[in-house]
């Protein structure tokens, strides 16, 4: 069995010591050590508007 970590976009319950299913669509990156918070957070922020992008998720207002 595989293991992911898996960002849900929108969503701030708690799921810790859950079980989910996670459908995979597409690989997004590999594993990087990063040497800053800052650019961890830098990067995620990358990889969301990669993500909305991908499956057009913008909200217009």
């Amino acid at each position: 069995m595989n293991h992911y970590e898996v960002h849900i976009l929108d969503f701030d319950q708690d799921l810790y010591w859950k079980n989910i299913e996670v459908k995979v669509c597409f690989y997004l990156r590999k594993e990087i050590a990063f040497s800053s918070i800052s650019y961890l957070v830098s990067q995620i922020k990358k990889d969301i508007e990669l993500v909305k992008k991908r499956f057009n998720l913008y909200v217009l207002k």
